[in-house]
This record gives structure tokens, C-alpha cells and sequence, in this order.
């Protein structure tokens, strides 16, 4: 076999130059075949089984063997379940969390997320039923679902959709209240509280997603600005709620000292980043 000398690869009989640094080949003794292929395609190595299942079906052996045991226990000693039904409970919710996460975190991880948070809320919502029912499953079922929702629309709707997520994330927010006002509450404070309070969320995410995809490439101003919002939100939450309590405003309210904090640390990413000597200094003062 012949060799390139510029860079000393071997090369193929038939290759007329080198196929790294393109130097031509000297040929004396060798004939160029040109019926040999160069790139022979290679056989791909036969993929192992995906450990997935053999997991899952360990984990389901596990689990139904636990639940035979637990259901002979409780019927042998008087021939009547008292507590093996909240233990197939359980044991079905384990194997939920553990499946979806494993069936689909290759694919999607926010899929897998939001299934084992359905999942949750189903649990506490029939251990609320099974237990005799006093309420608490609804309300701890409905905000998993609420928190689960608002995090997932974003996700979802992508590509300047961003006031649509806003709006929705909205509604999501004003029904979870109404439940709870109408649900769990004796007084009446959706329209006065609990509506502003939505609306103020939903600008407040509006405001997020609109910068977020107008400034994409410039990072360090899209966290400054989301650091003001943050702070204006919550000065906002704070009038709302001295509004309905009829408290007096004052300056010095925890509102100020977070809208001060966010906006000095707001001003400190937008230097860092604007001004080179400062951004190089940090970096050899952290040795990044």
C-alpha cells in the first residue's frame, strides 16, 4: 500500500490523491483500479435491547407480588379488606411514576413529566375518596393539575404563540381560584382579589414571552428585563392585596426591597455582559 507524502496516511491503490490534505499520489509500480470502491459501506453492529422493559417488567413482577401479599395479609385473619385497597393504590401509583418517565424520556421529558404529575393528582384524589373523603383531594389535585397546566402550555404552544399561552395560562389560574373560592372559602373574593390577581399574571407572561422572542440572541437583556418584571409583578401583587385588605401603601413594603433587589441585579447582568473590560474581569476573578 502506498503512502501520502505530505502527511503519511496509507492510501487505497486506487486513490489518485490523498483523501486528508488532497496531495497528489506519485505512482510508479501501482495501477489505478478504478472498479474498487473507495468507501466500502460497512455493516451496522446489531443494537442492543432497550433495558427499558426488562426494568418495567422487574418492577411490575415486584409490585404484583407485593400486592398479592398485602391483600392475603389483610383478608386471612377475618375475611374482609380493611387497608389492602390503599396498598394496590399506592402500588399503582409507583408504577405509574416509574413507567412514564422510563417509556418516555428519550422522546419527551415534559411528556414525562406531565404524566406522573396527572398521575399524582389521581392518587391523592381517590386516597381522599378511599379514606372517607373530607375535601383535601380536590384541592391538592386541582393544584398539581393548575401548576402542571401552566407549566406545560408554554411548552406546547411555540413559534409566536406566546400571547395565546399568556391568556391561556390566565384562565387557568382564575378557574383554579374560583374552585377554591367557591369550594373552600365562605367569603367572596374572586372579583375583588382573585380576577386581578389572574390578569396581572397573565400581562406579566405576556410581557415574558413577548421579549423572550424578540431578543433571542441577547441573552444577558432578555434576564435583565425578566428580573424587572419580576420585581413590577410583585409590587403589583403586593397593591392588590393591601387593596382588598384595605391596608395602607407604604414605600417601604417587601414589594419595594424585592423590586430593588431585581432591579440591581437586573443592572449588574446588563454590565456584565455590555461591558467587556468588567465581563473579562469577572471571568479572571472566577477563573472562567
Amino acid at each position: 500500500m502506498p503512502y501520502c507524502v505530505e502527511c503519511g496516511v496509507e492510501l487505497a491503490a486506487s486513490e489518485p490523491e490523498c483523501p486528508l490534505c488532497h496531495t497528489p499520489v506519485m505512482k510508479k509500480n501501482y495501477q489505478i483500479d478504478t472498479e474498487q470502491d473507495l468507501y466500502p459501506v460497512t455493516k451496522q453492529a446489531p443494537q442492543p435491547p432497550k433495558p427499558a422493559s426488562n426494568i418495567m417488567g422487574l418492577f411490575t413482577i415486584l409490585f404484583i407480588l407485593a400486592g398479592i401479599i398485602s391483600i392475603t395479609v389483610d383478608v386471612a385473619p377475618d375475611s374482609s379488606a380493611d387497608w389492602a385497597g390503599i396498598v394496590l393504590l399506592s402500588l399503582s401509583f409507583a408504577w405509574l411514576i416509574l413507567a412514564f418517565p422510563l417509556l418516555f424520556l428519550r422522546k419527551s421529558i415534559g411528556a414525562a413529566l406531565t404524566a406522573d404529575m396527572v398521575t399524582t393528582a389521581s392518587y391523592l384524589f381517590l386516597l381522599d375518596i378511599i379514606t372517607g373523603y373530607s375535601g383535601w383531594g380536590i384541592l391538592a389535585s386541582s393544584s398539581i393539575l393548575t401548576v402542571t397546566a401552566i407549566l406545560v402550555v408554554p411548552t406546547i404552544l411555540r413559534g409566536g404563540k406566546g400571547l395565546f399561552a399568556a391568556v391561556l395560562d390566565g384562565l387557568i389560574l382564575a378557574s383554579y381560584l374560583l374552585i377554591i373560592q367557591e369550594g373552600y372559602s365562605d367569603s367572596k373574593w374572586f372579583v375583588e382579589l382573585g380576577l386581578p390577581i389572574s390578569l396581572l399574571t397573565t400581562a406579566f407572561l405576556a410581557a415574558v414571552f413577548f421579549t423572550a422572542s424578540s431578543i433571542r440572541r441577547r441573552r444577558y437583556r432578555l434576564s435583565s428585563l425578566i428580573l424587572v418584571y419580576i420585581g413590577l409583578f410583585n409590587m403589583g401583587i403586593d397593591v392588590l392585596v393591601s387593596r382588598f385588605l384595605d391596608i395602607q401603601l407604604h414605600v417601604s413594603r417587601w414589594s419595594s426591597i424585592v423590586l430593588m433587589s431585581s432591579l440591581a441585579a437586573a443592572l449588574i447582568i446588563y454590565l456584565i455582559y455590555r461591558v467587556p473590560r468588567v465581563r473579562h474581569a469577572l471571568k479572571k476573578r472566577l477563573h472562567l
